[in-house]
C-alpha cells in the first residue's frame, strides 16, 4: 500500500509540474529552505513534505519523517489509522492547493479512501488549530522522535538581549504605544512582581539531521523579570490591534532580505516575557487531574487547568538556568506534591514546544501518569508547597468528548473575556485545549506507557 501511495504522489507531482520554469525550485534549494509555492515553481517531494509539516502541525510529525514516507524503500505509512488518515488528508490538501496554483484541477486520487486500508473515521481528527488561540508551534515529539533528557537537552545559553538584537540587525518592534506599555510596566512593578526569569531569545530544534548538535534542542535566553511578562500580557489585552499585527506577521510573514520573516526573528524582537510548562497529571487509572483556580486569583481566577503549570526561574549566581525537565519536575513537586519521581515512574513525556504570542511566552507541554490513586493525589496536592494555587480538584476522562468540550469553550478567540463556560459551567485556561489535545495524541501513540510498570 505504501508503494502505491508513493507512486500516486509522484504521479501527481509530475502532473502539477508539467508546465513552467524550474528557476524557483533551484533558488529555493540553493537557499536551503522552502517558502510559499508559486505558479512558476516546480514542486518536489522535499518541498511537499515541508508544506505538509508546516501547514498541519496536528500531525506531530517532523518534515524529515514525512519526507521519508514519500521515498522508496524507506518509512511506511503510519500504522495508527487515525494518524494515517490525518497524513493522507494533509497530503491531498497540499497537492490540491498546489494544483490550483498551477491552474490544474484537483488531484484525481482520493488519497484517504484509497490508501487508508479501512473506512475513514468520521469524527473530526483536527479539532482545532492552536494558532487560533495564539499558540505557534516550534517543535513536537512523537514515537519516532522522543524528547529524552540524557540525549536531547542542551544546556540553556544565556545571552544579552540587546546584543542579540544588534547582532541580527533587529530591534524590539512589538510595542507601538510606548507610553501605554510603560504604564503597564510601572503598575506591575508597583505590585512587586519583580522576580527574575528567563525569556526566549532564539532556539535550534532537535531535527536529527547530520550535525550531532542537531539531536539536541538548544535555547538562548535573556534575563527578564516577571513584571515585564505581566506588562506585555496586559498591553496585548488592552490593545488587541497590537496582537493582531504580531499574529499577521507570524502567519503571513513579510519578507526580510528576500526571505519570509520567520518565527525566530519575531520572537527575538518581542519584549522580554518568560518560559512556562504545563504538565498533565493522570491517576493510575488514567483519569486526568483538573485544578480549579481560586476565584480571587489575580490571573485566570476561577478558571480550570489541566494539571500543573509553572514558569521557569532565572539561574542563581554561577548556576545554569534550569532545563525544561527540571522545570516540569519542580511544577510536579510544588503544585502536586510529587517530589518522589518514582510516583510518576520518572517518566515525563514532552509533546509540544512553541510560543504563546498573546503573552510572549515560550511554552512546553508535558504529561505524566502516576502510580497513585485519585485520593492519594488529592492528599498530595493538599500537602504541596504551592497548594494555594488549587481551590478544587476534579477528574476528567481522557476522551475526545472531554477534549472537544474544553475546545468548544474557546470558539470566540484567544481573549479571557471571550471564554465560554462548558456544560457544567466551568471555564478553562486556553492552555487546557492544547494540553488535552496533546495528551490524547501521545496516549493514542503509546507514548504514555512508563518504562517499567509495576507487576
Amino acid at each position: 500500500m505504501t508503494d502505491d501511495f508513493r507512486a500516486a504522489v509522484r504521479a501527481e507531482l509530475a502532473r502539477i509540474n508539467a508546465r513552467g520554469p524550474r528557476s524557483a525550485l533551484e533558488r529555493q534549494a540553493r537557499d536551503g529552505a522552502y517558502g510559499p509555492y508559486t505558479a512558476d515553481s516546480a514542486m518536489n517531494l522535499t518541498w511537499l513534505a515541508h508544506l505538509v509539516h508546516e501547514h498541519h502541525p496536528q500531525l506531530g510529525m517532523e518534515r524529515r519523517d514525512i519526507e521519508q514516507i514519500f521515498k522508496p524503500r524507506s518509512r511506511l505509512l503510519p500504522v495508527d489509522l487515525g494518524l494515517r488518515q490525518m497524513l493522507l488528508q494533509a497530503v491531498e490538501d497540499e497537492l490540491s492547493r498546489c494544483a490550483e496554483i498551477a491552474d490544474k484541477i484537483a488531484p484525481a486520487v482520493d488519497f484517504t479512501r484509497r490508501f487508508l486500508g479501512a473506512h475513514p473515521q468520521v469524527h473530526q481528527l483536527s479539532p482545532f488549530n492552536p494558532e487560533d488561540l495564539g499558540f505557534f508551534r516550534i517543535s513536537t515529539w512523537n514515537p519516532a522522535r522522543t524528547m529524552v533528557e540524557s540525549q536531547n537537552v542542551a544546556p540553556i545559553e544565556t545571552v544579552d538581549w540587546h546584543t542579540e538584537l544588534v547582532r541580527h540587525g533587529q530591534r524590539e518592534d512589538w510595542i507601538k504605544n510606548a507610553d501605554r506599555f510603560a504604564r503597564e510596566l510601572a503598575d506591575a512593578r508597583d505590585e512587586g512582581l519583580g522576580s527574575p526569569c528567563p525569556a526566549l531569545v532564539s532556539y535550534e530544534v532537535d531535527d536529527r539531521e547530520q550535525d550531532p548538535r542537531s539531536e539536541q534542542l538548544h535555547l538562548k535566553v535573556s534575563r527578564s523579570v516577571y513584571s515585564s511578562h505581566v506588562a506585555l500580557r496586559n498591553y496585548m489585552r488592552a490593545d488587541k490591534a497590537a496582537y493582531a499585527a504580531v499574529q499577521d506577521r507570524i502567519l503571513n510573514g513579510k519578507y526580510v532580505d528576500g526571505r519570509q520573516e520567520g518565527l525566530r526573528r519575531i520572537i527575538r524582537a518581542a519584549p522580554r516575557s518568560n518560559i512556562a510548562v504545563n504538565v498533565t497529571v493522570q491517576s493510575r487509572t488514567g483519569s486526568l487531574m483538573v485544578i480549579g483556580r481560586p476565584k480571587g486569583q489575580r490571573v485566570w481566577g476561577g478558571f480550570h487547568q489541566a494539571g500543573a503549570h509553572e514558569t521557569m526561574n532565572w539561574a542563581a549566581p554561577q548556576q545554569p538556568v534550569e532545563s525544561w525537565f527540571e522545570l516540569a519536575r519542580r511544577a510536579l513537586t510544588e503544585e502536586i506534591g510529587l517530589a518522589d519521581r518514582s510516583a510518576y515512574y520518572d517518566h515525563i513525556v514532552f509533546s509540544w514546544f512553541g510560543f504563546y504570542a498573546v503573552e510572549g511566552t515560550a511554552y512546553f507541554y508535558a504529561h505524566v501518569r502516576t502510580r497513585l490513586s485519585e485520593r492519594q493525589l488529592v492528599n498530595s496536592v493538599r500537602a504541596a508547597p504551592g497548594r494555594i494555587e488549587a481551590d478544587t480538584i476534579e477528574w476528567l476522562p481522557v476522551t475526545t468528548d472531554s477534549r472537544d468540550a474544553v475546545i468548544n469553550t474557546w470558539k470566540a478567540g484567544p481573549w479571557e473575556e471571550d471564554a465560554l463556560s462548558d456544560h457544567r459551567g466551568q471555564r478553562w485556561l486556553p492552555h487546557s485545549a492544547l494540553s488535552l489535545t496533546e495528551l490524547l495524541r501521545v496516549t493514542d501513540q503509546g507514548m504514555m506507557e512508563p518504562p517499567q510498570v509495576e507487576a
